[in-house]
Parts: structure tokens; sequence; C-alpha cells
């Protein structure tokens, strides 16, 4: 691919190659990539991406899914001769990270490159929202984005101006911007949300975020449809696991201790919507709660909950009390429980537990979602709901698994173990953060959980689960047959003899040393994600 010569012939063409409906077009025999000129022998469309060829085995292939942008204009040159730019703003993977470019096709002939313009923009069109009713249509999608200024190291804003506005500029979406300042100030906004004004939310910040609109929108009368409308987490936090579960089954690169705000932002604008399972929690202490990502007792609350005094340093600050941590094992962490649990039984599992985030070793399709349906019940979409703050009374009779309350035992086809815990930890995502692939087995809708743990009568010594611990980042933590991975129906975690430790709900504690139990629900909410990159 080389630079071309400092003047232009206009009269030098080469084909524009329809591939998909067998015609042949011309177009300069020049395109300007961002701002640099180079010389093309040809351009072909296809179904999936425009492609443009330099040299016999040279091409630079677009992808439709990585387009944000395609414009014509007009634009008149020497002697009054007249030429039609294409412009497509695209943002390709190049050296793992996503990255602009400006691509500019010349035509002779303008209704040639408003067809092709018309060709791309049915390409890269967003598909309707979910919960929106068929009468609801406006010309640009329109978004209300959420944001926590004090999440993390306080960087929401920032993040916001510097990689998430610029996208939603270049895809012509319309944007209202909301701070949260207050705890549960997001609940009150999913809550009083008119659903048919936006086509999406966007949460800049951590998990606990997103927890609190998926909250306020199960408490809405016409929860059913407010489910679906779709949900995009833009990490500002300091765990992101939910946007790291999405870009690893999307396949998407992602800087793991780093920002991938722009990532994020791409899918807001070139969106496809994705189930995820809703969890019901009923605690000794704080009620009934909605949980999608994990819920965790010992080492790995206390580490989430207790390196809030080094919220200053980030995301170095789980390492920074992990360290502190176990360095005094097993003097800490070790609690004393009972765990109950209803087994998955029969072929349930596409795949073993222990597998490792390299997508190469799952089955096709593992992580292959069928589309989220359309809500289509408008008269009748407040009638089978009510409007309600208590998550016992919402999830009453959605619970996948009906359970009996704390205070009564367990049925008889119940599994139970009891001992010293380093942790318990139940979850239905891959990731409990961004650089934490816990568990990449882990789908999204998952109609089961995980339950995890470390038993102390299993572990040959404190150095073994440091290891362990430090391996995470990589999977290799999957090795150690102390990790004990048991899917689950159903799970009650009873703490004995005042054990005492942290309990964390998607990383927001509740009262500590308290009994729970867990179950899915039939209940999904709908988060954006992209096409798989192959």
């Amino acid at each position: 691919m080389g630079t071309g010569t400092s003047k232009i012939n206009y009269n030098d063409f080469v084909p524009y190659k329809d591939l998909v409906n067998d015609l042949v077009y011309e177009i300069n025999n020049f395109v300007h990539i961002n701002k640099k000129r180079y010389k093309i022998d040809a351009c072909l469309q296809s179904n999936d991406e425009i492609r443009l060829k330099f040299t016999e085995n040279c091409f630079m292939p677009m992808k439709y899914d990585d387009i944000l942008m395609s414009k014509c204009t007009k634009n008149q040159i020497v002697n009054g001769i007249n030429e039609w730019q294409l412009i497509l703003i695209i943002y390709p993977v190049i050296k793992k990270r996503r990255r602009f470019v400006r691509v500019t096709l010349t035509f002779s002939c303008e209704d040639t490159a408003k067809y092709a313009d018309k060709f791309i923009a049915t390409k890269i069109t967003a598909a309707k929202a979910p919960h929106l009713i068929t009468y609801v249509i406006r010309p640009r999608r329109h978004i209300l984005v959420i944001v926590n200024p004090f999440s993390g190291q306080k960087r929401g804003l920032k993040l916001w101006e510097t990689h998430v506005e610029p996208i939603l500029k270049i895809a012509n979406i319309d944007y209202d911007i909301v701070k949260t300042i207050h705890r549960k100030h997001a609940v009150e906004i999913a809550k009083n949300l008119i659903l048919d004004n936006y086509d999406a939310v966007a949460a800049i910040s951590g998990d606990g975020l997103i927890l609190e609109v998926i909250s306020g929108l199960l408490m809405r009368q016409d929860r059913e449809r407010a489910l679906k409308m779709p949900l995009a987490h833009i990490p500002g936090g300091t765990s992101n696991g939910l946007a790291a579960s999405i870009c690893f089954q999307c396949n998407e690169p992602f800087s793991p201790r780093g920002i991938f705000c722009t990532e994020m932002a791409i899918m807001l604008a070139r969106p496809r919507y994705l189930p995820l399972r809703i969890n019901h929690v009923q605690t000794e202490h704080d009620g009934s709660k909605a949980m999608f990502m994990s819920l965790t007792w010992g080492l790995i609350a206390d580490i989430d909950i207790g390196s809030e005094r080094f919220r200053w340093a980030g995301m170095a600050r789980l390492h920074m009390e992990a360290f502190l941590r176990v360095a005094k094992l097993p003097h800490v962490a070790r609690y004393k429980g009972r765990i109950s649990y209803l087994p998955v039984l029969g072929n349930v599992l596409q795949c073993p537990a222990k597998l490792w985030n390299d997508l190469e070793n799952y089955t096709k399709g593992h992580f292959e979602y069928r589309p989220v349906e359309n809500f289509t019940d408008h008269e009748g979409s407040e009638a089978g709901g009510s409007i309600s703050n208590s998550f016992s009374d919402i999830f009453r009779s959605d619970n996948l698994v009906q359970m009996p309350p704390l205070c009564e035992p367990v049925g008889s086809d119940w599994n139970m173990l009891e001992g010293y815990f380093v942790y318990v930890c139940l979850t239905s995502l891959s990731h409990l953060g961004s650089d934490v692939p816990y568990l990449p087995c882990a789908r999204l809708d998952d109609d089961f959980l995980y339950l995890t743990y470390v038993d102390w009568s299993n572990v040959k010594s404190r150095f073994d689960f440091a290891k362990m611990m430090l391996g995470i980042n990589d999977c290799s933590h999957l090795t150690y047959s102390f990790l004990q991975i048991v899917p689950v129906r159903a799970c009650r975690v009873e703490p004995l003899g005042n054990s005492g430790g942290y309990i964390a709900i998607d990383g927001e504690p509740i009262t500590s040393g308290s009994a729970f139990q867990v179950m899915p629900t039939r209940h999904c909410a709908t988060v954006i994600g992209r096409n798989r990159r192959c």
C-alpha cells in the first residue's frame, strides 16, 4: 500500500464491484485514509464488508460492523468539474484496540455515490430497541446517559467527554446526560423513566450503577417491557465485570487493566441486544435483592469491600488489599459455615466449568444467543404487574426454583456441607472484574448459578492459595483442585458460630455474617453487546 503521486489524474478510474447485485461501477483510483492518499486497483462491496484492493494480494477490509458513519458529499474541483465523495468513519481493531479511521472514496457519478451510501446505511442502521412499540419512530436514536461522577477514581465525566461523547456525535445519536447525586439515584431514574423517549440507557460507572438501573426497572408496573430497555455498561468503576463479560463473549479485545470505554461506546452506537439473567437474593437482615453478577462471602468480599480505603488507587486497590489479607492467612478468612445447594442435573452444561478464557476451547455456539424478542403487548404492558419496592413481592412467582424461607430447612433433595471456608462465591458472569476472568464458561443468560468455594481442609498451605489467587488474571486458578465449582439451581449459605466476614451482592455490601440464599428468576434484563468478531 503506497502513497500516490502528488497530482491526481481525475480520468483514472477503477472498478467498484457490487458483489451483492453483480454490478460494476467506477471509482477514482485514489482514496484518502486519515488524510493520506493511496492508489487502489479496485473496491469490492459484499454483504459483510467493503474491501479496498491495493495490489494483487493486499486488501483493506472495512467491516460494516465497524462503520459508524457514511456520508455522501458534493465537491467542486478545478475547471467546474464536480465529484462526489463518500466519507466513511470506521473503528477497526488495530493492534488489539479500536482506532479511528476516516476513508474518503471519490466517484465521478452522483447516482453511484448515493447508491453506495444508501447500501451502507442499510447495513449500519441499528436494530430497533426491543422495548419500543411499533408506532414509536424517530429519525435519530436517543440515549439516556447516566454518569456516576464519584465512581472509581471519580473519572466518570472525563471518560464521557473523552471516549463516549465523540462516538455518539459521529454516529449522529442524540443524548441526554444525568449525573447521579446520591446513592440509589439511578433506581429513581429507572423507576420514572419514560420508555418511549429513549432507545437505550448507558451507565458510566461500575457494576453497582447497572444494578441500580435494573432494580429500578424491576420495580415498575410495566417491568416486562421496561426490562427490554437496552442497557450499555461504559466501564467507569473499579471492577467493571459486566462490560468485561460482554467483551469476552463477543470476542471484543479490551484492556483488562486499562480503559476500554471506546469499545463499549461503539457497541452502544452499533448495538446487538443480549439477555442478562436476573437472580433473586434473600438475606437474613437486608430483605430481598436483585443480582446479575456475583454473591460473595469471605475473602473475595473482604478484598472487595475492604479495599474501599484505597479507592484513590483505582484498580490497584484490589491488589493492595489482596496482598495485605493473603499475607495474614490462615489467621484471617477462616469462616465456619454451612452450604446447601440444589445441584444441576442432566446434560444442561454445554462445556466443562474449568475451561480457560480462550474462546477456541468452547464448542461452536456456546456463546450464541437467541435475539431478544420485541415487546408487543402494548395494551397489556401494565396489566400483569404492580408497582413495588419489595423484591420479595416482585419475584414471588418468578423464581425458577421455589425455595423455603431462610428460617425453614431445605428439602431432602438438596446437598449440604459444612466446613471452614476461605470464601464462597456464587457467580453468573464470566468476569468478576475486567482483569478477573473468574469463570469464563458462564453465559449471560444461564438459568443456573455456579457455586464456587475453597475449604481450608483442602488447602495445603497459604502459599498454594496465594498462587491460586495470583493466577486468576490468566485463568490458571482453574487448575487448582481445592477450588470447587458446582453448577446449582439454587443455593443457601449460613455462617455459623459468629463467623462474620463481609458479604457483597454485585460488589455492594450487606450485613456481615448473615445467612442468605439465591436462585435465578425467569426475568432477563437487556444489555448491549455486538456481533461476535471473527
